[in-house]
């Protein structure tokens, strides 16, 4: 059976009503989709992969990568809570240098353990929105950056429009925007990370006043992506019908505690997602999930590495 063919069931499968949801996303994200990818190439004769993972950190973000030539970036960790949860996971991957680290945004769901993370890995370089917070997680980042000379820069689509990491992975800033009087939440930093004809969408917390500004600023070519990672834990300030259009994924993600007070994710996205019949893998109810490409197919696996 072909890849395409092992897809497309896969569609069928994942765009059942809400109650089988979960069920067959447990059967065919570990065992089809494995399947699908083998079949079509993907994993035969040691071809290189991008490997990014979903972390979970319960009520939080937190996403790692591995490059193709084995180099790592860390977005987001979580609240300080979550800290133990992301050492252990990383020291498990065998991570001693985190090449590069981004902190979307200064909210503590996302940085509440960045400062112990810049205190334990050898840290390459950080990026950071230019918009600071008054915060204890915020003020004690910023000071490990500057305790351990570690060199950063402000992140802003007119600053950095590329951030540099992998020869063979391209990482484009599609926000924020310098000058823009915003939010915590609308100042994060929005990347779209393309290896070969794959590329993945991460938002941060971007809300609906970053998805216009990206959707004035950049075409349906620029913020296209096979993947997007849905802002705000799926909140419905964020994904809006015009900006899930634009992007166009063929799955989606969200990092979530199935025991969080918002809601999340709510409603209004969770129809979209059903409406354009895009997959969800969330967290709180797969744990933590990777995605790995070779340039051309997606497999998702899920690695069984809860929060707790």
């Amino acid at each position: 059976m072909s890849a395409q063919i092992l897809y497309n069931e896969y569609m069928k499968v994942m765009c059942v009503s809400k109650k089988r949801l979960l069920a067959a996303a447990l059967i065919f994200v570990i065992a089809a989709l494995a399947l699908l990818f083998a079949a079509g190439g993907f994993g035969k004769g040691g071809e290189k992969s991008l490997e990014v993972y979903f972390v979970d950190v319960g009520q939080g973000d937190c996403v790692f990568l591995r490059s193709p030539s084995g180099k790592t970036m860390l977005i987001d960790c979580g609240e300080d809570t979550s800290y133990r949860s992301v050492f252990r996971f990383l020291k498990g991957r065998f991570v001693n240098k985190i090449d590069v680290v981004i902190a979307t945004h200064a909210h503590s769901d996302h940085i509440g353990g960045m400062s112990r993370v810049l205190s334990r890995f050898k840290v390459g370089k950080v990026y950071l929105p230019e918009m600071a917070s008054e915060s204890e997680p915020y003020i004690s980042m910023i000071d490990k950056i500057h305790s351990r000379s570690i060199p950063f820069a402000y992140a802003s689509v007119q600053d950095t429009p590329e951030i540099k990491w992998d020869d063979e992975v391209f990482v484009k800033v599609l926000a924020p925007f310098k000058g823009v009087d915003t939010t915590l939440n609308n100042s994060s930093i929005v990347l779209k990370i393309t290896y070969g004809d794959v590329s993945v969408l991460l938002t941060g917390d971007a809300e609906h006043e970053s998805e216009e500004l990206q959707l004035d600023r950049w075409s349906d070519d620029e913020l296209r992506a096979d993947v997007i990672k849905l802002a705000h834990h799926g909140s419905a300030t964020s994904t809006s019908e015009r900006y899930l259009l634009a992007v166009n994924p063929r799955l989606a993600f969200v990092s979530l505690d199935d025991e969080n007070s918002y809601g999340y994710p709510s409603e209004e996205v969770m129809h979209l997602l059903e409406k354009y019949g895009i997959p969800l893998n969330r967290t709180d109810t797969m744990g933590t999930l990777c995605l790995k490409t070779d340039g051309k197919g997606i497999m998702v696996e899920n690695v069984k590495w809860g929060h707790n």
